[in-house]
């Protein structure tokens, strides 16, 4: 559709400056003018802006996500291999303890127990 003058008539030459400038854009955008496309082409880019600024916030959360998850996985065998030789050789104790014991399975069940405790904290 192209500018047959009708606005001019409608409007006073004198009334025209009394409109806004976003009315004279509306009014040039349904006339589907060059400003049209302007506030179309400035509407995207917006919207793509702030879509690739979420992007870029989603992308670093997920890395340090990933980076923390990787370091549970580096800590996993060191955990698992201290509680083996520790606690592992406490309990083995502890069931080949006799009924009179009692004193000698206490000290190797505290042993063991500060031997699991001390597997769970990162090395130093």
């Amino acid at each position: 559709m192209g500018y047959d003058g009708n606005a001019d008539r409608a409007i006073g030459a004198g009334d025209r400056t009394a409109l806004a400038p976003g009315s004279a854009a509306a009014i040039a955008a349904a006339r589907g003018g060059p400003v049209a496309g302007m506030l179309v082409t400035t509407a995207l880019m917006t919207a793509v802006a702030f879509g690739l600024t979420l992007l870029v916030g989603r992308a670093e959360e997920t890395n340090a996500a990933r980076l923390a998850l990787a370091a549970v996985e580096e800590e996993r065998p060191r955990v698992a291999a201290v509680l083996d030789e520790g606690a592992g050789a406490g309990l083995d104790a502890i069931a080949a303890a006799r009924p009179g014991d009692l004193p000698a399975v206490l000290s190797t069940a505290r042993s063991t127990l500060a031997t699991a405790r001390a597997a769970l904290r990162p090395p130093h």
